[in-house]
């Protein structure tokens, strides 16, 4: 599958806006697409402000409109305390962005971090990492399909599943926006998914497009190039897990109707001049005839 709109992940590494084209808000389309830019990333770039100290960042997302009673009280902690949660922020993204390092490598590594930061009580568990410092390590290691480290930080040391990272995105909308490498990964992204949502994540949270992660998920149906209903089917699993205790799903798209006019029109609103595939609008079809019944969605056949 390839997703050539969004780059891989929600979070920091890229920042963007959020634009509508007149033709598309005169039909009434209220999804926003992310345009992306690279900006400085720390641990990837090395410049600018990814060298930004702990208090800075900590500050920065105090005074945004994202920001957190965990911030606050991280701010508290002091300069000193700040230092040792920069140490700990730079081995993590080193790890992070390591392509030398396989999966099996990287997990061990992030234990052994964990183990001499977090569990030590040196580093609080939500410590922000990144250089405008709202999101924490639990965002990063769902973003790099880490279940084991996922799991641990959530059931083990009881880490916020409600933290917000870029573009005020939850670790469950990271969840369900990335993970797309290979069976393996996308099963292991199943498992996070599931953890976050036992763990009480909130399937109403919105980011700063308004999405729900089932929104999130519904833009992957628009905006990526599935190859076939095999990939289709693994994000039919996602959105199945995101049926709420009241038996319903929240989305702010299904609200709009924005899947039914999809399918009249025959192409998403952002994407005028790309008329789906006949397979593609059945596809939407078909999960948005359960979505809007709220039952699970029976998987395509392959």
């Amino acid at each position: 599958m390839k997703c050539n709109d969004i780059k891989r992940s929600l979070l920091n590494p890229f920042r963007g806006e959020r634009r509508q084209s007149a033709e598309n808000q005169s039909n009434g389309w209220r999804f926003s697409v992310l345009n992306l830019r690279r900006t400085t990333f720390p641990g990837d770039l090395g410049t600018g402000n990814s060298n930004w100290p702990y208090s800075r960042r900590v500050g920065h997302a105090i005074s945004s409109k994202n920001n957190t009673e965990r911030l606050r009280f991280l701010a508290k902690q002091g300069a000193k305390s700040g230092a040792i949660v920069d140490e700990f922020s730079r081995k993590c993204l080193k790890v992070y962005n390591n392509e030398n390092l396989n999966k099996a490598q990287q997990t061990a590594r992030f234990r052994e971090i964990i183990n001499e930061y977090i569990a030590s009580g040196k580093v609080h568990v939500d410590a922000p990492i990144f250089s405008d410092g709202d999101a924490s390590l639990l965002q990063l290691v769902t973003a790099g399909g880490h279940h084991e480290i996922v799991d641990y930080l959530v059931t083990q040391l009881k880490a916020d599943v409600h933290v917000k990272g870029g573009f005020a995105t939850t670790p469950l909308h990271e969840a369900i926006w990335c993970g797309w490498d290979d069976d393996e990964r996308c099963n292991e992204t199943l498992r996070d998914i599931k953890t976050l949502i036992d763990a009480g994540a909130n399937l109403r949270a919105e980011n700063e497009a308004g999405e729900t992660p089932l929104d999130v998920a519904l833009s992957k149906l628009w905006l990526c190039d599935f190859g076939d209903n095999k990939d289709i089917n693994l994000l039919i699993k996602r959105i199945n897990l995101l049926v709420g205790v009241d038996g319903k799903y929240h989305s702010n798209m299904l609200n709009r109707n924005e899947l039914t006019v999809t399918i009249k029109q025959g192409f998403h609103g952002t994407r005028p001049k790309e008329p789906y595939t006949p397979q593609r609008l059945a596809a939407i079809k078909h999960i948005n005839q359960y979505l809007q019944a709220g039952a699970k969605i029976p998987l395509l056949s392959v």
